[in-house]
């Protein structure tokens, strides 16, 4: 259950919020994915992995035990972790270290560990332990600095917002690209020099590969210097109550008195079925379960490159509820025009006003579908039980008792 992760950009700065979050995701999906691994492999007896597993667990024993003789504050000054010494009275940084003031006073734990963390926990003084002790003074102090940090982190009306890297505000983001070209300091020197083109104040090139047969891979890193107001942009996105499993299953039996039908499909040349599989098959993703997990759910995955005729033929065939697309290839917008051709098919068949029709991938929005004539769209991060309990509400707004 230890895992040691290594971070995008590593060694090359300090990690920024991003790396550090991508980082702990892909370990969650690692232990997710691998969690009944250990009860299906067996070891060589004797092996190379026995015999290193015996060894570190020897040599962990012996340290231990030496700890326990010498007490940990002198194992940690001899180095024994990481080769790493860090004496009770001494040590790197032992110059920055000071003595905290009588009237020592800290605003940022107070406005934002109980929120972090839950209200109904202590307060922040003990939730960050006996060691250091924050000292209480007789009164807090007034000021404008107090005041704007106050408003930053605590009021929801603040909605002008800038890229964050390591600190609040300091525009820092990063970019990924290929250039047409083998990898050079000359090439290297282009990828800052677009950067610095598109806005970003101290480009830096932190990451750069050559990809063979003339193209070379970039990460690039900068400071925006932009804001954006979220109060003043509107977003399409789909209206209803996203319900669990049981409940999606409760309101289709109680509404419909029979199973929904949902017939799904990954339409024309479209051969990647990890989307529609995503959100049809019985394992579903990421400990979401699938549509076919559903009781009350007839859920028919048709797979990949399926002519939008034959989709539509099936449809009437299974008297289909809801149709569901998926449209992870878009190179040249070719998702659009299937999409386009499938909402034409079943519009000729007079079948749209009669079927709940959705797509999602990766580059679908609930705007695009609708303008593509859709009823609704999902992208990334989207699950069955979203989509069932939009079908469910629809097909309630379609037939109200």
């Amino acid at each position: 259950n230890i895992h040691l992760l290594g971070m995008m950009t590593e060694a090359i700065h300090t990690p920024f919020i991003q790396d550090r979050f991508l980082s702990v995701q892909n370990a969650r999906y690692v232990f997710g994915t691998t969690k009944d691994l250990h009860s299906e492999i067996e070891f060589k007896r004797g092996g190379q992995i026995e015999q290193r597993a015996q060894a570190v667990l020897t040599q962990a024993e012996e340290m231990l035990a030496t700890i326990e003789g010498i007490g940990l504050p002198t194992a940690i000054g001899q180095a024994m972790f990481a080769e790493i010494a860090r004496t009770p009275s001494g040590g790197k940084g032992l110059d920055g270290v000071i003595e905290k003031a009588t009237d020592y006073f800290n605003p940022f734990p107070d406005l934002m560990l109980p929120g972090l963390l839950g209200s109904e926990l202590l307060g922040s003084a003990e939730l960050l332990g006996s060691e250091p002790k924050f000292a209480v003074p007789s009164a807090r102090p007034e000021g404008a600095a107090l005041r704007a940090a106050a408003k930053l982190v605590s009021d929801p009306k603040n909605s002008w917002v800038k890229p964050y890297g390591d600190t609040l505000d300091d525009g820092r983001m990063q970019l990924s690209f290929t250039l047409p070209v083998a990898l050079d300091e000359t090439s290297k020197e282009g990828a800052k020099r677009l950067a610095a083109l598109m806005g970003l104040q101290e480009p830096a090139v932190v990451h750069a590969e050559d990809m063979g047969q003339g193209f070379s891979f970039y990460v690039v890193y900068g400071q925006c210097q932009h804001r954006v107001d979220l109060s003043s942009l509107q977003v399409a996105k789909p209206d209803y109550e996203v319900l669990d499993k049981a409940g999606v299953d409760a309101l289709i039996e109680r509404t419909m008195g029979r199973r929904m039908v949902v017939i799904g499909a990954c339409i024309e040349t479209d051969a990647h079925t990890v989307g529609i599989d995503a959100i049809m098959n019985m394992k579903g993703f990421n400990g979401h379960k699938g549509l076919e997990s559903y009781h009350q759910i007839r859920a028919i995955n048709l797979g990949a490159q399926v002519d939008s005729e034959d989709l539509v033929a099936r449809a009437i065939e299974e008297k289909a509820d809801v149709i569901l697309v998926s449209q992870v290839v878009t190179q040249k917008n070719i998702h659009l025009d299937n999409l386009t051709k499938l909402g034409d098919l079943l519009e000729a068949e007079g079948l749209r006003d009669k079927v709940i029709l959705v797509v999602g991938g990766p580059r679908i929005s609930h705007e695009l579908a609708k303008e593509l004539g859709y009823d609704a769209g999902f992208g990334s991060k989207s699950y069955a039980e979203d989509v069932a309990s939009f079908a469910i509400h629809e097909w309630i707004k379609r037939n109200p008792c």
